[in-house]
């Protein structure tokens, strides 16, 4: 009898031993690092040592990725809202001053009836007309129109020269740039968006070139990040206007693209490269002389539909 309750035993482990031991339970899949496939703009937010990509997805969330020029795209929380700055023109016990820093100027009649024409006036103090101020406080944009902080007039910015079989160029917008203004325009057909570099007087610097964004970097140089009209990055020379570098960043236009400043040397531009089902992150040199290099690539693809 001992003998068979033993041989019961035995069998029984070795029973049990051939048994598949039970997985463990399968952990969940992390969340793909992928860009959302309908938006064609992406805000960009520069860190100490990495860049934040966001996206607005079609039910309004928004899908964040960090990468920096040695790291790989990883999903990140949507940074917090920046606090909204003081503007730069604001009203200040009753009258209308234009700042920077510290030092502010008051501005003329005619400066500040063409504030309030435009609605300014009217959206105090949240005021979300366009009005700007370059960094010399000596011109003042508010919404298309430049004026002079000194004279109290408007300025006469030219636009480019009209091509043959083209339209004249008319003036679409004013971007403040530093001590700069670079003032948009558009000459169908022909280059439908065009840019120019002028003074903060108003007098033009140097030829336009193609429409983009602004980044200015150390030396007086400006590099424009192209949007509407081009896929090739420019460099300018802010004293005297000339194009002092520049390289292609891919073919045809480059989809929803936006650039940011790392340093006074670097900047990175991204944009939805349609081919490649992915936007592209691309971190780029600016040498004081010659073309910019590019240095890394980041693509994150886009989510699957």
């Amino acid at each position: 009898m001992a003998k068979l309750v033993a041989l019961q035993v035995l069998l029984a482990a070795q029973i049990a031993s051939a048994q598949p031991a039970k997985a463990p339970p399968a952990k969940p899949a992390a969340p793909a690092v992928c860009s959302p496939v309908y938006t064609d703009a992406v805000d960009l937010r520069v860190g100490a040592s990495n860049v934040v990509a966001c996206w607005e997805g079609r039910d309004s969330s928004m899908k964040c990725v960090s990468a920096s020029a040695t790291t790989n795209p990883q999903l990140t929380a949507a940074p917090a809202a920046a606090p909204s700055p003081i503007p730069a023109v604001r009203k200040e016990a009753g009258a209308w001053v234009a700042c920077v820093g510290e030092t502010c100027k008051k501005l003329g009649k005619k400066t500040v009836a063409a504030i309030k024409e435009a609605g300014g006036e009217a959206n105090q103090p949240g005021v979300t007309v366009p009005l700007h101020v370059t960094s010399d406080l000596k011109a003042v944009v508010v919404a298309q129109q430049a004026f002079s902080v000194a004279a109290d007039r408007p300025l006469k910015l030219k636009g480019p020269k009209r091509e043959k079989g083209n339209d004249k160029p008319e003036l679409g917008g004013i971007d403040v740039v530093g001590k700069w203004l670079v003032p948009g325009w558009t000459a169908c057909a022909g280059p439908c968006a065009m840019s120019t570099l002028a003074t903060s007087s108003g007098t033009n610097k140097g030829p336009w070139f193609p429409a983009g964004k602004a980044l200015v970097l150390g030396g007086d140089r400006i590099v424009i990040v192209p949007q509407e009209a081009s896929a090739t990055m420019t460099v300018l020379d802010g004293k005297s206007g000339k194009k002092v570098g520049a390289i292609a960043l891919g073919a045809g236009v480059l989809q929803g693209s936006n650039g940011e400043k790392i340093d006074d040397n670097t900047v990175v531009v991204a944009w939805d490269d349609v081919d490649a089902d992915a936007w592209v992150l691309q971190w780029l040199t600016i040498p004081a002389t010659g073309n910019p290099t590019k240095g890394a690539t980041k693509t994150i693809a886009h989510c699957a539909q």
